[in-house]
C-alpha cells in the first residue's frame, strides 16, 4: 500500500497547527525541517517525547528529516558553515 508525507514547512503553518492539517488531509506521514525549532541544540528529551507523541496521537510518523542547505552536499566546499549547525567546517 502506498503511504503519503507532507512536508510541514510546506504547509506554512506553526509545527502543531501543521501536524493537525497534515492528519485531518489524511497523510501517513510528515517531513520535519531540521532547522529552526528542531535544531539538534533546541531538542530536549522532553520535547522529543512530546513530538513523538503529538505524531502518535494522529497516526502520522515521520517521513523524513529534512536540513536544507543554500547549495547542495556534493560540494564541501559550497556548504555555508553558518548554517552547518553552528560548526566550523574549512
Amino acid at each position: 500500500m502506498l503511504k503519503l508525507a507532507v512536508e510541514l514547512a510546506g504547509l506554512r503553518l506553526p509545527f502543531r497547527e501543521a501536524v493537525n492539517v497534515a492528519a485531518e488531509l489524511g497523510f501517513d506521514g510528515v517531513e520535519i525541517d531540521a532547522r529552526g525549532e528542531f535544531t539538534p541544540q533546541a531538542m530536549s528529551q522532553t520535547a522529543l517525547r512530546q513530538v513523538r507523541k503529538m505524531l502518535a496521537d494522529r497516526d502520522l510518523g515521520v517521513a523524513a528529516v529534512a536540513f536544507r542547505t543554500r547549495r547542495g552536499y556534493a560540494t564541501p566546499e559550497d556548504l555555508d558553515s553558518a548554517v552547518m549547525l553552528g560548526l566550523n567546517y574549512p
